[in-house]
């Protein structure tokens, strides 16, 4: 499954590394990843909530602490008003599983 995860922000990290993602909210998932992008580009049941600015979408299999892999980040854009793919911010790629973990 593609999970969908919005967070309200990116980039001020923390003394022990982890980064300052203020508040974060899980939407769902999707089983096809075509279908979690259109979901961020089309901004679908307002996800943006005047408050996430960015989002991640991450293949977990089912199970007992699976690991999420072949993520894509997503960045708020105003003029679009939906998510739009960005390149994974250093400040996260040492972590993994925000949707479940």
């Amino acid at each position: 499954m593609w999970f969908i995860t919005v967070f309200e922000k990116l980039g001020e990290v923390y003394e022990n590394g982890f980064p300052n993602l203020g508040s974060q909210k899980t939407w769902g998932y999707y089983s096809e990843r075509e279908n979690a992008v259109n979901a961020l580009h089309d901004n679908l049941g307002d996800m943006r909530e005047f408050m996430y600015n960015y989002a991640v979408i991450e293949k977990v299999d089912e199970g007992v602490m699976p690991l999420a892999y072949n993520r894509q980040w997503f960045k708020w854009d105003y003029n679009r008003i939906g998510y739009y793919e960005i390149e994974e911010p250093e400040c996260v790629k040492h972590l993994t599983n925000f949707a479940i973990g």
